[in-house]
């Protein structure tokens, strides 16, 4: 869904600068809906990646859960709702148990991490091309873009360590302001301030990162340094409309699992429904 919407900014942007932000968004999501229903399945290939490695993280953390929680009919009922004081409790008193696992973790994400670039690729040019998912045009494109995302990654490094420079140059603000010892509420909002302007950061370089990708598609760029310069360029002469973009799909994941929260205490959290 991200990358049809992106891919339909990333037309259409250019040729609309005249309407408001809003109402560019709210065409880039239409076409990009319009995108994932044509070539609906690609959403099954990348629900079917997401999940395997969910399960292969899930299997061993439900273990240490079911240790936990114990094995009587009450332990089953907490472990299966998503209570934050449970989940805290749990990962406080179960961290010498997950502790093993964060090579576990750390391999799952790096596989995700690749498996991604390798679907990105033929994903894009699916969407762009506004046409039904054909495998050998999916599974063609990725192969032919994996190595170019792999040097795009690599070369994302570097706008990565400049935007690193953010929450410090916050910090060295507040001690030039307020010395080395301020009050307790200006180190207070001093932090949340860093916080959000890392979050920031991060998602301003992953919405960089994506229309840099979808660029390299649709140019056939063969040089990753000059696609990630034309996505950073498109990303800022139009600000306010892919960073809302950005937010509205951060906003929809969170309405989706505060329905899930609803739901999940109303029926069997377990049940193959409400998964």
């Amino acid at each position: 869904m991200a990358v049809s919407v992106g891919a339909c900014e990333s037309l259409t942007g250019t040729s609309e600068r005249g309407e408001g932000a809003f109402g560019r968004v709210r065409k880039s999501v239409v076409c990009g809906l319009d995108r994932v229903r044509v070539a609906r399945r690609l959403v099954v290939t990348f629900y079917l990646v997401n999940l395997l490695c969910a399960l292969i993280l899930a299997v061993p953390f439900w273990s240490i859960l079911s240790r936990f929680a114990g094995q009587s009919s009450m332990g089953a009922e907490i472990a299966t709702r998503i209570e934050m004081v449970f989940v805290l409790e749990f990962l406080y008193e179960s961290r010498q148990a997950i502790g093993p696992m964060r090579l576990l973790i750390l391999l799952v994400m790096l596989f995700h991490g690749l498996v991604a670039l390798v679907l990105a690729g033929g994903a894009m040019a699916v969407l762009a091309s506004g046409e039904s998912y054909w495998p050998s045009v999916f599974w063609g494109k990725a192969a032919k873009f994996y190595g170019r995302f792999i040097r795009l990654a690599l070369w994302s490094i570097v706008p990565l360590l400049v935007l690193a420079l953010l929450p410090l140059a916050a910090s060295g603000l507040q001690r030039l302001i307020y010395g080395s010892d301020p009050y307790q509420y200006i180190t207070y909002w001093g932090m949340w301030i860093r916080v959000g302007l890392a979050a920031f950061a991060l998602a301003f370089l992953g919405v960089c990162f994506d229309y840099a990708r979808i660029d390299a598609v649709l140019s056939n760029e063969r040089k990753m340094r000059r696609a990630l310069w034309r996505g950073i360029r498109f990303t800022l002469r139009n600000l306010m409309v892919t960073m809302g973009l950005a937010f509205l799909l951060f906003l929809t994941g969170t309405i989706v699992f505060s329905l899930y929260r609803v739901f999940s205490g109303a029926l069997d959290a377990s049940s193959v429904i409400t998964v």
